[in-house]
Formats: structure tokens, sequence, C-alpha cells
């Protein structure tokens, strides 16, 4: 069973350094495989940018599970990190943990539906 987990990430940088966190958006999964993961295997699904300022940047991160949302947002703040990114403030809120089943065969067999 798993939990779908979108996370609202609201950073306020630099203006300068708006375009590489543009750049590091736009190629999210390649900058993690290059810089964090370094060619072992990960999913991860580009961040949506919901606000766009010329100092502050909203954005969701959005998983077919809540740790792995929790996980790229710890890899969007260690890709800032690594960029130079002036970050003055970085705040995320998990915003959507929605239910959702997951089974496999032998899963499917034992599961007990709650029908209350």
């Amino acid at each position: 069973m798993g939990m779908f987990g979108q996370i609202e990430v609201q950073i306020s940088l630099h203006e300068e350094d708006v375009e590489k966190v543009g750049n590091i958006i736009e190629n999210f999964s390649s900058e993690i495989d290059e810089h964090i993961m370094k060619g072992k295997y990960f999913n991860a699904w580009s961040p949506e940018v919901t606000h766009d300022e010329k100092d502050f940047l909203e954005l969701k991160i959005s998983s077919e599970r809540v740790q792995n949302a929790e996980w790229q947002t710890s890899c969007l703040i260690k890709l800032l990190q690594i960029h130079k990114v002036r970050v003055y403030e970085f705040n995320s809120e998990e915003i959507v943990p929605q239910s959702f089943i997951c089974l496999d065969e032998e899963d499917f067999a034992d599961y007990e539906p709650n029908l209350d």
C-alpha cells in the first residue's frame, strides 16, 4: 500500500539565481543522476512551478509515494547547494497525502477491505 505525496516548496532567493533554479527543475532527473545518484536507479518527477516571481518560486513536488516526494525535496535542496544558489528562505510542506491501494498478487489475496 502506498500514499501519493505532494509537497509544496517555497523558495525565496537572489533574483540572479532564478535561472539556475529553472535549469535545475527543467533537468531535475539528469541533475539527480549526475550529482547525487551517479548512475544508480531512482525515480523522480520534475517539480511543477506554480508561482514565479523575480526572487520567489513556488513548486509542487509530486510522487507515487510520500517518502519519494520527501526524498526529491531533499535532492532539490542538495542541488541548490551544489549550484550555489543564494537561498534566503526555503519552506516545504506536505499538502496532499492521499491514500491509494497498491497490492501485489500475494497481498491481494490477504487484503481485508475496510467497508465501514
